[in-house]
């Protein structure tokens, strides 16, 4: 029989299971969602993972023109729509995590 303790670290390898296939899903969806001409927008989106948070980030300077639109462009909203799927995407990677 396990121990409380034995069970407390199981949960805790499960969870951080869990955040790398929250990271690697997030990161596919947004990809797919990502418009492609030379692959510098994509290649720029990245997920970092910290203890508490994820942080999605997109250094490349015209990133926020697509995600959000210009008065001559619509936006894409890839990141945007993304976030909305975000529990989503969290029950797929605790279900991953568990296998």
């Amino acid at each position: 029989m396990a121990s409380n303790k034995d069970k407390v670290k199981k949960l805790q390898q499960q969870v951080e299971r869990a955040k790398v296939e929250f990271a690697t899903e997030f990161l596919s969806r947004w990809g797919a969602r990502t418009p492609y001409r030379t692959g510098t927008l994509l290649a720029g989106n990245d997920v970092k993972i910290t203890d508490t948070n994820f942080e999605f980030i997109n250094n490349v300077p015209y990133f926020t023109y697509v995600e959000n639109g210009t008065p001559n462009m619509s936006p894409v909203g890839m990141l945007k729509t993304t976030m909305i799927e975000s529990a989503d995407i969290w029950r797929i990677a605790m279900r991953r995590a568990k296998k």
